[in-house]
């Protein structure tokens, strides 16, 4: 796990966010991990779990903004609770389906009765995936809502999708594999945008992109990982800071910092980096 100050009262802020345009009113928890695949999922525990690959590869604060509307979507349509309930329903289905297979096969003394049992269990997994399918695009669906009431472009939402895409391979998946996957193959995503966007004039939040930025630099440059290319002004001063205190270069790493902390005295997340890497020199 993860732990930044900085990255979870941002993350706490989008949240607010999605909230003030849905009905979800209960307390919504999460954690940062490191993981450099970008991704997000719910536990039973309904925690949100986000990966810092999700930060340092979203192009823009709204495809965050998205992917957390997702999970939330599973929560407020209590999908963590239902899949429980059909995968037990689904175990109680094929333990008795298998047992009278089986009777069956020894009472008639025909082998071939057995064949029952794989295709017992070839549909109640077919159904399963129906029903997790079913899920997702209501998920996709609330996450795309959301966006349309806080009246953001979908435009970032569908580079994250084709980055997610050619990251998990699944561009490479033969047709028929696809199939028994849980998520919506991406070419339905696409759809999902692509019809719902009601391309109405657009709110985009500058303050929240600047913000973003620095976070995305942050965890750049930790990771090492991300479109590192596409950092420029401001966030490549920050990376660099702290690639330079990372490969031993204290001196250039706080003349950087300090030259954004003199540019930027309302943002106090730069002093707690700088302290952060004195504290990792022995200050």
């Amino acid at each position: 796990q993860i732990y930044d100050y900085h990255t979870e009262q941002y993350i706490k802020k989008i949240i607010s966010e999605i909230l003030t345009v849905n009905s979800y009113n209960k307390k919504i928890n999460f954690r940062i991990y490191k993981d450099d695949f970008p991704n997000a999922y719910v536990t039973e525990e309904n925690i949100i779990y986000l990966s810092s690959g999700l930060l340092t590869y979203s192009p823009n604060y709204v495809s965050l903004l998205a992917v957390i509307a997702h999970e939330i979507g599973h929560l407020e349509k209590y999908h963590v609770s239902k899949r429980k309930t059909e995968i037990n329903n689904l175990r109680n289905i094929s333990s008795y389906g298998n047992l009278a297979a089986v009777v069956g096969s020894m009472i008639i003394q025909e082998p071939s009765i057995l064949n029952a049992i794989v295709v017992n269990e070839t549909a109640l997994s077919n159904l399963f995936i129906n029903f997790s399918q079913e899920q997702e695009i209501e998920a996709d669906f609330y996450a795309i809502e959301t966006i349309n009431k806080l009246k953001l472009p979908t435009d970032s939402v569908k580079e994250l999708l084709l980055i997610l895409e050619n990251k998990s391979g699944a561009n490479l998946i033969d047709e028929e594999l696809k199939k028994f996957s849980t998520h919506p193959i991406f070419e339905k995503r696409y759809e999902i945008i692509d019809y719902n966007t009601d391309g109405k004039l657009y709110n985009f939040n500058k303050d929240y992109q600047r913000e973003f930025d620095f976070i995305q630099a942050k965890f750049m440059a930790y990771t090492d990982s991300g479109m590192i290319t596409k950092l420029k002004n401001d966030p490549k001063i920050y990376y660099d800071s702290i690639q330079l205190s990372k490969s031993g270069n204290l001196l250039e790493s706080l003349k950087k910092l300090n030259f954004l902390i003199s540019k930027n005295k309302n943002d106090y997340f730069f002093e707690e980096t700088k302290a952060d890497i004195l504290l990792s020199y022995g200050y």
